[in-house]
């Protein structure tokens, strides 16, 4: 993965933090990136990484849409403003972080991690 943009590294780290997904056996020291291929997303849902692993596995890093949320609003004085993010990070729309692992011959297999919580939280 030395070759992946610290840009890039950084964003899989958030993925893996926001997923709790840090046991995925492709962390393990046997498994290492045979290919890999950065994207630009088009749009929402959209991947920006492609790995895959001599292990067989290809993992889809990406982001999508919030459901049910909306522009955000929030002002320094609403609770729990956050001025690095310039949001208080709970019902305004962002990007979630989502993960897509397949084996690349059975879709079936194919196993989907969505961040389930709040913004604010990937802020901590």
């Amino acid at each position: 993965m030395k070759n992946l943009s610290i840009h890039i590294i950084d964003r899989i780290q958030e993925h893996m933090k926001a997923l709790m997904i840090d046991e995925v056996d492709w962390l393990s020291k046997e498994a290492t990136v045979e290919k890999w291929e950065e994207k630009r997303p088009l749009s929402y849902g959209g991947s920006f990484l492609s790995l895959q692993l001599n292990t067989g596995f290809v993992f889809e890093f990406s982001y999508i849409a919030s459901q049910g949320t909306q522009y955000c609003t929030c002002k320094a004085e609403d609770e729990g403003y956050n001025t690095l993010y310039n949001c208080c990070g709970e019902v305004c729309d962002w990007e979630v972080p989502m993960v897509i692992k397949n084996n690349g011959v059975n879709e079936l297999e194919e196993e989907v991690f969505v961040f389930t919580g709040k913004q604010k939280e990937l802020w901590l």
